[in-house]
């Protein structure tokens, strides 16, 4: 139980230092001016606003759509 609880810390610990030095890898290409890591996290960023967006609207169409038949049952009655 106690190794198993170790490796876990262990490769927690492994996976924030890789992490660690993706984001130290791509500050040094923003540093030296290199704009790429900037575009792909716009473009991420974009796709997940867009998503959210697309999210929104569509519950926003169902909440409108079970509005309108309950506002008809009420008409019909």
């Amino acid at each position: 139980m106690i190794l198993k609880a170790q490796e876990g810390t262990l490769e927690k610990e492994h996976n924030r230092t890789e992490e660690s030095g993706r984001v130290q890898a791509i500050i040094t290409k923003i540093k030296m001016g290199d704009p790429t890591p900037l575009q792909s996290t716009k473009v991420r960023i974009k796709q997940r606003v867009e998503m959210a967006i697309k999210e929104v609207v569509k519950e926003t169409e169902i909440s409108n759509s079970l509005r309108i038949s309950r506002h008809s049952s009420l008409i019909s009655q």
